[in-house]
């Protein structure tokens, strides 16, 4: 055998190992997230939750069968917060001074109320990029030089919440980046976007007949638990108390309010070379979409929400245990193979080995 080939097959079988860790690390996930999960839907239909019976459940239940399940609690839960938000869900969280010492630390996450184990406690809003989109995220390649708002799901891609912080009055939102250093079509689609928001939050136009109230459309600064991404990271003293759950969710005709895509805080980048006019551009501004029927009235054709009965994508934040009026705190997992902050301190290092092989 030729060096050649074996070079060839040593490379091929490393690939093959880091994938194998990286799915591992995914399955492990997902098994936790169905054991949480699980115990709340339980939890919440009134029944006591039979923990041996989830257990052996999982036992027998192939990932593929998990993740379906999981996919499903999550939509329920969505669902469920979206049509229960004028009630009172038992907890709220917002954004308020962290409790961790140390000078970066800045604002964090907090729950007031008490949330059940396996609760969704949070949403991570913002503009989802998919991985053949990478390169127009702001900043490209170095997208998080002057960002720390960006999370991403195992099928690559990438939520960056950025626009959204900027609504919410985040410090680190108003930088204004060097457009040099910036994708260009990412930079003017972004000032396009932000004058838009401004524009149609407070715009309220005659409804048009088989048009939903913009009231309905617009995902800015809707849905009280879009603040995942003010959550920090545990410091060595202390461990998570939620972790990441990727979902995706459509609309049921006939059994879900048309409204409810208003309560889901992400939106698509398009890329600039498809038409504002065709099905998969149907939006009005930087977090709102248009409702079928809606007269368009495109600001920043880049993003999209596509019609409400598409699926979405985003992350959602779960509760690994009981949290009561306390800052949430999330295993942020940063790769090993980067530098990493002065402050950040691994909470698990086999499981960020194996997230980032």
């Amino acid at each position: 055998m030729s060096w050649r080939k074996l070079l060839d097959r040593l490379t091929l079988r490393a690939v093959r190992e880091r994938l194998d860790r990286r799915k591992l690390q995914q399955e492990m996930d997902v098994h936790r997230l169905f054991l949480l999960t699980s115990h709340h839907e339980a939890a919440s239909a009134g029944r006591n939750p039979d923990i041996e019976a989830i257990t052996s459940a999982a036992d027998d239940m192939a990932f593929e069968g998990m993740q379906t399940a999981v996919a499903h609690h999550l939509q329920q839960q969505i669902k469920h917060i979206a049509r229960h938000l004028e009630d009172r869900l038992g907890f709220c969280v917002h954004k308020a001074p962290s409790a961790i010492d140390h000078a970066e630390a800045g604002d964090g996450l907090w729950i007031s109320g008490t949330a059940q184990p396996g609760a969704v406690v949070a949403l991570y809003p913002g503009i989802v990029y998919t991985p053949e989109h990478y390169k127009h995220l702001p900043g490209y390649p170095k997208v998080d030089r002057d960002n720390d708002a960006l999370l991403a799901r195992y099928d690559g891609s990438i939520i960056n919440a950025l626009p959204w912080a900027r609504l919410h009055g985040d410090p680190q939102a108003d930088l204004q980046l060097d457009d040099s250093a910036r994708n260009d079509s990412a930079a003017s689609s972004m000032t396009a976007a932000e004058s838009a928001i401004a524009r149609s939050a407070l715009s309220r136009g005659p409804e048009r007949a088989g048009a939903l109230p913009l009231w309905q459309t617009q995902l800015e600064m809707r849905h009280p638990l879009a603040l995942a991404h003010v959550a920090n990271h545990p410091p060595p003293s202390m461990q998570p108390n939620v972790m990441v759950a990727s979902f995706s969710l459509a609309q049921i005709p006939g059994e879900d309010p048309p409204w409810l895509r208003a309560y889901i805080p992400n939106v698509t980048f398009q890329p600039p070379n498809i038409p504002a006019d065709e099905p998969s551009m149907k939006q009005t501004s930087l977090f709102s979409f248009r409702a079928p029927h809606q007269p368009a009235d495109s600001a920043c054709p880049h993003l999209s929400v596509g019609d409400p009965q598409n699926e979405v994508v985003g992350i959602a934040f779960v509760a690994l245990r009981e949290v009561a009026n306390e800052e949430l705190l999330l295993n942020y997992r940063l790769s090993p193979y980067v530098s990493r902050p002065s402050w950040y301190a691994p909470v698990d290092e086999e499981e960020e080995q194996r997230r980032w092989h």
